[in-house]
């Protein structure tokens, strides 16, 4: 993203376009999950859905035995 983008865009979190049309077309609906939520909400609001599209990048989920 272009600095001069960057500096107008102040949301916590998004969801690319790409990634809400390809859910849609399948005939489901998106629900943004914020990767800092809480683990009581996160328990609360798993049970209510049906998948979890996880996008990528450098974030590794897992941590390796013995780090």
């Amino acid at each position: 993203m272009s600095q001069s983008k960057r500096g107008g865009f102040d949301y916590d979190s998004y969801v690319l376009e790409v990634n809400d049309n390809f859910i849609r077309w399948s005939g489901s609906r998106t629900v943004a999950i914020p990767y800092d939520i809480p683990q009581k909400e996160l328990l609360e609001l798993l049970p209510q859905i049906n998948g979890v599209l996880l996008t990528g990048g450098a974030l590794e989920l897992v941590t390796p035995e013995g780090q």
